[in-house]
């Protein structure tokens, strides 16, 4: 009887001691934000960008140089190198800017209007400079004004860095075009537009520990958690869901049709896009699984 007591208290013992090996390890194990679906002949990689970073937060994990020293070709959203800078900013600013006479107190509601003139003088910017902007290019403006305030510049987004690095040694693709980022951005109403504007000038305050909490979701491999923090104006403004649809839903069924026909081809990709584009129902992990492709998410040992 002793005996059989000890051997199951000695069982006991290496159950726990198994166990806790188990949790140590999984305690080790991180995430990148990057995937691997495969299909008979190929391998594509989605990682998802932060578009705007810090030069601190470089060099990012080795996992995803890992990716890119192993794709034949990359893939980005939009290719920036391959489109003149002057031609870009004269289109945006055709888009952007209302006809000659009118201005934003034409078209915004008393309310965002003194909302947006406190914020101009606040951060030290004369509203006669942005008076004929429309709401989703002064919204832009704003937002990627004060990020480089606090350090996060585009140029040297994740995206950007792995499109530079590819330039010249790898295939350069690109899943969208000039015309159709363009439509997405300026497409809205104008009642959309000045909700986005309305909601921009709310979060700009606070921009700082927004991009801070989204960098650190990204950094988890989040998709989701990620996703939720860039769509969350639609708990406080439910008019934009036509709008949102268009900037994430439908760009992500087009894009996942292009992504599985890289997975026809007997290559390797690396797809580079924004984060919000992995997380939520129609985000590309959860539609390529949906068409029946083995994704994964990409893990690592901390050290």
């Amino acid at each position: 009887m002793m005996k059989k007591l000890m051997i199951r208290n000695l069982i006991c013992a290496c159950l726990v001691i198994l166990q806790a090996s188990i949790a140590y390890a999984r305690d080790d194990t991180a995430k990148c934000f990057l995937w691997e679906a495969r299909s008979a002949s190929a391998t594509v990689y989605l990682m998802g960008s932060i578009h705007m970073m810090r030069e601190d937060l470089y060099p990012l994990n080795r996992c995803y140089d890992e990716a890119f020293a192993k794709a034949d070709t990359v893939v980005v959203e939009l290719n920036l190198l391959a489109i003149d800078p002057n031609e870009m900013g004269q289109r945006m600013l055709t888009l952007g800017m209302f006809p000659q006479g009118e201005t934003l107190a034409d078209h915004l509601t008393p309310t965002t209007l003194k909302r947006l003139q406190e914020y101009l003088q606040t951060a030290g910017i004369p509203y006669d400079k942005v008076a004929t902007l429309r709401p989703w290019f002064l919204g832009l403006t704003l937002t990627l004004q004060e990020a480089a305030r606090h350090g996060y510049r585009s140029d040297i987004g994740v995206d950007v860095m792995y499109l530079n690095k590819a330039q010249g040694k790898k295939e350069i693709l690109q899943l969208e075009s000039l015309d159709s980022q363009l439509a997405a951005l300026s497409g809205d109403s104008p009642m959309e537009q000045e909700l986005m504007l309305a909601a921009s000038l709310e979060d700009l305050p606070r921009l700082k520990q927004y991009m801070g909490e989204m960098v650190a979701l990204w950094q988890r491999g989040d998709a989701d958690g990620l996703y939720e923090m860039v769509v969350e104006p639609l708990r406080r403004y439910p008019s934009l869901g036509q709008s949102y649809r268009r900037l994430f839903d439908e760009r992500n069924h087009a894009m996942s049709k292009k992504i599985e026909g890289y997975l026809k081809q007997k290559k390797t990709y690396l797809v580079i896009v924004g984060g919000g584009h992995m997380g939520g129902k129609d985000g590309l992990v959860k539609l390529l699984q949906a068409k029946g492709y083995a994704v994964r998410q990409v893990e690592y040992q901390r050290k």
